[in-house]
């Protein structure tokens, strides 16, 4: 039964870290960064960036939630 739950934890953390991942290469392949020239305007945040991005900030919240949970079930099985 601890083992399921131990599994269980570990499957919902891997997934968050796949989402925050998979999110993240959605904002490079979207958004690219490029550096400005001397003199050049400041761009404009297009169009859904901030959107995307919040959504990257909730995925890794999310992340860090199940990796803690994870890591506590495997601690206090441990000890």
């Amino acid at each position: 039964m601890a083992d399921q739950h131990i599994d269980d934890l570990h499957d919902e953390y891997v997934a968050a870290a796949k989402r925050h991942r998979e999110l993240h290469q959605r904002w490079e392949r979207t958004f690219p960064v490029t550096e400005r020239k001397p003199g050049q305007e400041a761009s404009i945040i297009p169009p859904g960036q901030i959107d995307l991005e919040d959504e990257i900030r909730e995925a890794w919240n999310d992340y860090l939630a199940k990796r803690n949970a994870y890591d506590a079930a495997l601690r206090s099985q441990a000890g």
